[in-house]
């Protein structure tokens, strides 16, 4: 893989647009955050990526963040920026609720298994091109922290 594919770069708000903070309601089986705002840039895309920026779950696998989105919305592409630290070989799911024929379902949409993942923030793009009301990824298993610095929902 190219460098480029392990260092998160910064996006500019002005080539796409994305859900926000005040858009979604988030949930978390644990938390480690000093302060709000590193939830609120955990949605922000105009910010360099920092140690402290975004989710940190504070424990080992498994763990798991969920964005729901306030009303159910088209979601074009979902953005991801992982930090591990040390890298190591990690496991995760990437699940979306869904209305099929009336019904709300949950769709798999990305399932990784021992994929080594860096420190420095690998940047992880699923198409998605649908109606959708949340979004969860669950890391069944890694040797360090989860903590996602990004989880972008693309308009």
């Amino acid at each position: 893989m190219e460098a480029d594919d392990y260092i998160a770069k910064k996006t500019s708000a002005s080539e796409k647009s994305y859900f926000t903070y005040e858009d979604v309601v988030l949930t978390f089986s644990s938390q480690y955050a000093e302060t709000k705002s590193d939830l609120v840039n955990l949605l922000n895309p105009n910010l360099e990526l920092g140690t402290k920026q975004g989710w940190n779950s504070g424990n080992h696998a498994p763990a798991w963040i969920k964005i729901s989105l306030k009303e159910y919305a088209f979601v074009e592409e979902i953005e991801l920026i992982v930090n591990i630290l040390p890298s190591c070989e990690v496991s995760y799911v990437c699940e979306i609720e869904v209305v099929h024929d009336l019904n709300q379902t949950k769709r798999k949409i990305v399932d990784e298994t021992n994929l080594e993942l860096h420190w420095l923030g690998k940047r992880i793009k699923v198409k998605v091109g649908q109606m959708m009301k949340s979004f969860m990824v669950k890391t069944i298993k890694s040797e360090s922290w989860i903590a996602w610095s990004r989880i972008l929902l693309i308009k």
